[in-house]
């Protein structure tokens, strides 16, 4: 009866063990996500701007009235053919704007605390973490 106690007790002690290592993947797991859909979004908005740009002579946000303009959950943009879903947090703004130069951040707030979480793309594709949240 001992020893079965003890096994189970090295069972459960061993079980608690891969459970405290595994919650801090699945607890940051919605926040990754959040995340690689921003990354994902800035690149795709990245490529349409550019080849928007070799057809027109300049950016989408140069012509669209973009240059401070944000793109928030819910709203679309017909030049960019892309639509934010309403679950998004990030909101991304057109800045540096110029004829052969942009800047495009995405920003949010995505686990509640008093940080932003800003991303960054440039007409060179190059995305930059700004901030951390």
């Amino acid at each position: 009866m001992r020893r079965q106690l003890y096994e189970l007790s090295v069972i459960l002690a061993i079980v608690f063990a891969i459970i405290l290592l595994a919650l801090p993947t699945f607890t940051s797991s919605p926040k990754r996500v959040a995340v690689e859909k921003a990354k994902l979004i800035l690149h795709q908005i990245a490529l349409q701007e550019e080849a928007y740009q070799k057809k027109n002579g300049c950016y989408i946000g140069v012509s669209g009235g973009k240059i401070r303009d944000v793109l928030c959950e819910g709203e679309s943009d017909s030049l960019l053919f892309i639509d934010m879903p309403f679950d998004f947090p990030y909101a991304y703004a057109w800045t540096q704007l110029t004829d052969s130069t942009y800047r495009i951040t995405a920003t949010a707030n995505i686990d509640s605390d008093p940080d932003l979480d800003v991303w960054s793309v440039d007409q060179r594709g190059i995305l930059t973490h700004l901030r951390i949240d």
